[in-house]
């Protein structure tokens, strides 16, 4: 059974890199903090729409909360065209529920031994940038036994491009469901997608070849409007 928790939260959020120069914003879900806190099993993301589509960016950055880190969490980060079947009258990430094929994936990253998350800053090559997309993330290496946690921080509105108030989760059989608050708070990550100049030595550069091939599908479908 999938667990989804929303948790109002009161934590400072510590920027772990410093922040580079933007030269410019496609994306910015960063600026409206909530103060409410979502984890769940499993992955699970959100579904973007970008301003400038076209341009290339080199930055994607993410705000997570962690609770009791001991060093062993994780996180992978997966990028998808929304081409899949189609789920609640919207098309799911992927090609179909077995062959998700994302376009980015990081595969598993060390989330830094942090006692409160942060911000989490990842360097990509998105060129051209995708008019929309939907981003994931899957955390592993968390004993809720003992009290650890992990998840994403919800910011709404987006200060550049759009979003929905429901996110997309995988089920435990591999297929895509899309789902909303009970409460009607929007399920809103924070997170950046930009081109920067980055701070030297900051970094090293993951590359993203292939990108985006195709024309998207239609993003919106009518309780999204």
């Amino acid at each position: 059974m999938k667990k989804t928790w929303l948790i109002a939260g009161g934590l400072l959020m510590t920027t772990l890199v410093s922040r580079a120069q933007v030269l410019q914003t496609f994306y910015d879900n960063g600026s409206n903090n909530l103060n409410t806190r979502f984890t769940s099993d499993g992955e699970f993301g959100d579904q973007v729409i970008t301003d400038n589509a076209g341009g290339t960016a080199n930055q994607f950055s993410f705000e997570y909360f962690g609770v009791n880190f001991n060093g062993n969490e994780q996180v992978q980060l997966r990028f998808y065209n929304n081409n899949g079947p189609l789920v609640s009258g919207a098309n799911s990430p992927g090609e179909s529920t077995t062959d998700p094929s994302p376009f980015f994936d990081t595969g598993p990253l060390n989330l830094p031994n942090n006692p409160t998350g942060g911000q989490f800053i990842i360097p990509i090559v998105m060129s051209p940038v995708p008019s929309g997309f939907t981003w994931t993330v899957e955390f592993t290496g968390v004993n809720t036994g003992v009290g650890e946690a992990v998840g994403l921080d919800i910011y709404s509105p987006p200060v550049t491009g759009l979003n929905f108030d429901d996110y997309w989760q995988r089920s435990g059989t591999g297929e895509w469901e899309l789902r909303a608050s009970n409460d009607g708070t929007p399920i809103s990550f924070g997170a950046r997608l930009e081109t920067v100049v980055p701070e030297p030595g900051t970094f090293a550069l993951f590359g993203l070849g292939g990108l985006v091939a195709g024309a998207f599908s239609t993003l919106r479908r009518s309780k999204r409007s």
